[in-house]
């Protein structure tokens, strides 16, 4: 399974993909998310990460999802 590799904040960049995620998920540390496009990844981060909108994920296989 793909694996969240980074938090890109306030990313301005291209992006291959979305996710939406509703309050509560933007402050989990661990949970299978499903892209836009239906990629399934696993975000695991060491820390609950503070996402806000226009923030990304870059994912272990190199695609970039806009939260």
């Amino acid at each position: 399974m793909l694996r969240v590799d980074e938090v890109l904040k306030s990313w301005q960049g291209e992006t291959a993909d979305d996710v939406v995620l509703d309050y509560e998920d933007r402050h989990r540390r661990r949970m299978v998310l499903k892209s836009g496009k239906g990629v399934e990844f696993l975000l695991d981060l060491a820390e609950v990460p503070d996402l806000r909108g226009g923030d990304a994920l870059r994912l272990s296989s190199g695609l970039v999802v806009l939260s």
